[in-house]
């Protein structure tokens, strides 16, 4: 009879823990999808009644804020870090908020993300080859701004494909970013693992204006 009762309460505690792992999977799930979605008054109320670890992470490894940065919501960003949440986790590919953001061209994010003090020495993991960051960035000034005032020495450091921060601004067309990279002194002679240097990507790409550019800058 004892071990009937016995194995009646391991049954019961069982039960109990299995409904509150799940509920707490629920909640973050929901607060991920709230994140990413831009609903603010949701995130809110969940931390309000603390129901959420503002950390917590799901089974790929997304926090509420990588979540809201691959979004683009500016906002939810603005609150989870106000709230504590931690810059830096990573998902299980190794994406962080900032590498997140970027990736999603969401540089207004990825500025704040930057002023809070995220690592921008990183690289972005996606389906094909690491990208440095820096790299990644080329089609926006201000972001790129920021991310060379943390660390200069990204300016001509090399992805897995052998690009610069300059040849991929090249690749992107955006002549205000390769201009301001050129005063900053990147240098125009680096080859990718093509044997492509950044003039020779602006005369594949018939930009004439880059090609014009490059080829006068001292």
């Amino acid at each position: 009879m004892k071990s009937v009762f016995t194995l009646f309460i391991a049954v019961i505690t069982l039960s109990a823990f299995a409904q509150n792992s799940f509920s707490k999977s629920e909640v973050i799930n929901s607060a991920i999808e709230a994140a990413r979605t831009g609903n603010m008054e949701s995130i809110k109320e969940s931390l309000e009644q603390g129901k959420l670890n503002i950390n917590s992470q799901d089974e790929e490894g997304y926090t509420p804020l990588i979540s809201a940065a691959a979004g683009g919501q500016i906002d939810v960003v603005e609150l989870l870090l106000k709230n504590g949440a931690d810059i830096e986790l990573k998902t299980k590919k190794g994406q962080t908020a900032l590498s997140a953001a970027i990736n999603g061209d969401h540089y207004e994010v990825a500025q704040r993300l930057i002023g809070a003090g995220a690592d921008v020495n990183q690289v972005i993991p996606n389906s094909r080859k690491d990208t440095l960051l820096i790299g990644s960035a080329g089609n926006n000034l201000e972001t790129t701004k920021m991310i060379l005032e943390k660390n200069k020495e990204l300016l001509n450091k090399t992805n897995a494909e052998g690009e610069t921060p300059l040849s991929r601004s090249v690749r992107f067309g955006n002549h205000e970013v390769t201009r301001y990279l050129i005063d900053q002194g990147a240098k125009r002679n680096i080859k990718d693992k093509k044997g492509l240097t950044a003039l020779d990507i602006a005369r594949q790409n018939k930009d004439q204006r880059t090609v014009n550019l490059l080829s006068t800058t001292e």
